[in-house]
């Protein structure tokens, strides 16, 4: 069996990543489940539709409710206080070889993958996203963090290597960590790119859309900032803002930004969505525009084009690698307004242009960018035979 190991069920594309590698897994016929390491008290509507059908088993309820724990580390986004200590206590509650392999997704998730296997002879995969060095610099340019970096970049690279190396086969989504990650590993082979899926139309739309769209989990450093400063040069069209706000006061400062530069009924707010109503939005678009650079890939984009909405996002998100330029999307340097408007106004003024990067992108993601596609390249990579019978 593969145990596909994250570290708590919110909305992200990591998240999404592996309930569908799950769920494709079992239906290309390997035995699959999801681990979660942390049970939260609240699951996200969108999550919940996710999970629907696929196995799953919280690991903090296996142990004391006294030592299920969700402090974080001050002045970390994303690192807690049980990353470090269930990594310590979970193998007591483990059996040796439980599993045949665990696919961990991240970092922190794996150092519980890693003491598993040295405790308890359970090999694991790791699937890297953003490796712990380049979270240290693109996550905290600011704040108290910063003036660590220079003790903790060199500690992070070497977490970085010990995971890696611990690994049986490493993962990525995109090019974007391959050179890095070969540093790290060598002599060892390099990384895997294995990108995620989708689930595309049956058929592409039949006409060109009439608003933009941008959607994800909005908090700081999505840089909506950059996207309303390239509307208000591009008058003739408006925004759908979809998803989910995870910091009330970004929220706040844009739409105090909506109103400063005068867009007020050219944007609309249009908060978290079902995945039904997600694809309509991306159906009905001119475009899906993403603004921060998605180095580990950008499932926003490729989601998009699932529906046959072509997307704008910085040419330096890992998922530019699976699409062209000019083709099939459309890229910009990330944080440049000016230059997102001037591919905004060309789309809007051209959407016969839109419409046909749209089909492509389209025509893309359903032959080579399905999960099923993303599921036997997992299999490959973990070493494990799929078979025409699906998993019940």
């Amino acid at each position: 069996m593969i145990a596909v190991m994250i570290d708590r069920l919110v909305l992200g594309g990591v998240e999404k990543t592996a309930i569908e590698e799950v769920r494709a897994l079992r239906e290309v016929g390997v035995d699959a489940t999801l681990l979660v390491l942390k049970r939260d008290e609240s699951i996200p509507v969108a999550v919940r539709e996710w999970l629907s059908g696929v196995p799953v088993e919280y690991l903090d309820e296996r142990l004391p409710r006294f030592l299920r724990t969700s402090w974080r580390v001050p002045g970390f986004y994303f690192f807690s206080i049980f990353h470090g200590l269930y990594a310590l206590l979970l193998p007591t509650r483990i059996q040796p070889r439980e599993w045949d392999v665990i696919l961990s997704h991240n970092s922190y998730t794996t150092f519980t993958a890693w003491t598993l296997s040295r405790l308890r002879g359970i090999p694991y995969c790791m699937f890297v996203w953003d490796p712990i060095a380049s979270v240290l610099v693109r996550a905290y340019p600011k704040g108290g963090i910063r003036f660590l970096q220079p003790l903790l970049l060199p500690l992070g690279r070497a977490v970085d290597r010990v995971l890696a190396r611990g690994a049986r086969h490493v993962l990525v989504s995109s090019p974007s960590y391959v050179a890095y990650l070969h540093e790290l590993l060598a002599p060892r082979d390099g990384p895997s790119i294995v990108p995620p899926g989708c689930h595309p139309a049956t058929a592409p739309r039949e006409k060109p859309g009439d608003y933009l769209l941008a959607a994800t989990s909005w908090k700081e450093g999505k840089q909506l900032e950059v996207l309303l400063r390239a509307l208000h040069a591009v008058p003739e069209t408006r925004l759908v803002v979809a998803g989910r706000w995870l910091h009330e006061g970004y929220r706040e400062r844009m739409t105090a930004l909506t109103d400063e530069l005068g867009l007020d009924g050219r944007v609309e707010f249009a908060g978290e969505q079902s995945e039904e109503a997600m694809g309509n939005l991306a159906a009905g678009a001119v475009c899906s525009v993403t603004l921060n650079a998605e180095l580990g890939f950008g499932m926003p984009a490729l989601e998009a084009a699932a529906q046959g909405c072509t997307f704008v996002c910085p040419r330096v998100a890992g998922v530019t690698s699976h699409f062209r330029d000019g083709v099939e999307a459309f890229y910009f340097d990330e944080g440049d307004s000016e230059g997102l408007a001037r591919i905004l106004k060309r789309l809007v003024d051209e959407p016969r242009l839109a419409h046909r990067a749209g089909l492509a992108a389209w025509e893309r993601a359903r032959t080579s960018l399905t999960w099923r596609h993303h599921a036997t390249a997992i299999a490959t990579a973990v070493g494990v035979p799929v078979s025409a019978q699906p998993m019940r």
